[in-house]
């Protein structure tokens, strides 16, 4: 079977749904250990590149219940900081703010949506053209 690579897809204009790992310790609001931003950034800057549209999507930690504490938005600044390049946060994964914010988008942006954690029906392939 052969897995596509993103060297081999036309991505000018295309939005990509890219799920990272920014399952990141945090104390006090502050990242603790930025290692798995760090991981994502050639990938995110390889789009940046490439000139797509990218709505980054992560899970944050274990929860029962909505914890403000593990929203995705203790992690958008220091992103922003790595990247040099602003990263809109979305504090929803679903529904129309999120609709109206992809479409809204220019080739280059760059969305971070909420914790994935924070909802159960999931639902984000209409979002994009390309998932990575």
């Amino acid at each position: 079977m052969n897995i596509p690579s993103i060297e081999n897809c036309d991505l000018h204009n295309k939005t990509v749904l890219l799920r990272v790992d920014f399952n990141v310790p945090i104390k006090d609001g502050e990242i603790l250990d930025v290692t798995r931003i760090l991981r994502a950034l050639p990938t995110i800057e390889y789009l940046v590149n490439a000139s797509a549209k990218i709505i980054i999507i992560s899970h944050f930690g274990c929860l029962k219940a909505r914890d403000n504490n593990l929203s995705l938005k203790n992690v958008v600044d220091t992103l922003s900081q790595l990247l040099n390049k602003k990263v809109k946060f979305i504090d929803d994964c679903v529904g129309e703010k999120v609709q109206k914010a992809v479409s809204a988008m220019d080739a280059r942006d760059i969305i971070l949506l909420e914790n994935l954690r924070f909802y159960k029906e999931e639902q984000l392939a209409s979002l994009a053209d390309i998932y990575m």
